[in-house]
């Protein structure tokens, strides 16, 4: 059936009836043309849009992303990690789309969007608050991390709670397309909050690591550098007394 058809199909029936109607021109003369048109066509205009869109929507809301936690923190590791865990968590639910049997039509291409714009609410509490608390303390360890957890622990978890009831009104609707696009907020909160305080916080707790690992050899080396110098001036200044010595004699 048409209607069943895939893209694919659509494009394959077109062409032939471009032709048909072609050959149909060729014969009748300049005198007789015609024409073709379909409500089949209008769905094949519709799927290059959403393909454009679904190549170009994702790039653009995680460059906006990004450059939404980078004003706020500014902290170029803290964004680029953030900004990580919402393309995970993107990628995820798409996954999942596809696992449940879902095809990727106009419906999932809007979510995408609002899928990586719900999912940086969660993620931009814990890194401002990671920041605040590593310019206030003047160092950024486990220790920081942790004390940022309990500041804003409740209000992301508030902020995931408050989004999945709001969004879970739209099952009450008997249109299709609202239950699914519910269906899709409501585990994307739980994705995005599961992995915004397990995921990000362990991304940034290894940071926080390399960082206190890395310090600690340069000061290593600082220290090196500082005690060979001296002992290098000490031996000069003997080898001085003593040539003064020898001369002397």
């Amino acid at each position: 059936s048409p209607l069943q058809a895939s893209t694919q199909q659509l494009h394959a029936l077109n062409t032939q009836w471009q032709e048909v109607v072609q050959r149909a021109n060729t014969q009748g003369g300049p005198h007789s043309q015609m024409w073709q048109a379909s409500d089949l066509w209008m769905r094949i205009g519709l799927e290059r849009s959403v393909l454009y869109s679904a190549k170009w929507a994702p790039w653009i809301s995680l460059s906006a992303a990004l450059v939404a936690v980078l004003a706020a923190t500014r902290s170029l590791t803290v964004s680029l990690l953030a900004t990580f865990t919402i393309a995970l968590v993107v990628v995820q639910m798409l996954a999942l789309l596809v696992l449940c049997g879902w095809q990727f039509g106009i419906i999932e291409v809007l979510c995408v969007s609002v899928l990586i714009g719900t999912s940086i609410d969660y993620c931009i509490h814990i890194a401002l608050s990671f920041t605040d608390a590593t310019r206030s303390l003047g160092e950024s360890t486990v220790q920081t991390l942790q004390k940022c957890l309990a500041n804003v622990g409740g209000t992301v978890t508030s902020a995931a709670a408050t989004t999945a009831i709001s969004v879970s009104t739209l099952f009450l609707c008997q249109i299709t397309v609202f239950h699914q696009v519910a269906l899709v907020m409501v585990v994307n909160t739980f994705v995005g909050y599961l992995l915004s305080v397990s995921f990000f916080c362990a991304a940034l707790s290894l940071c926080c690591e390399w960082r206190s690992t890395l310090k600690e050899k340069c000061s290593d080396f600082e220290w090196a550098s500082t005690s060979s110098s001296e002992y290098g001036d000490e031996t000069r200044v003997e080898f001085e007394l003593v040539g003064m010595e020898s001369s002397t004699t």
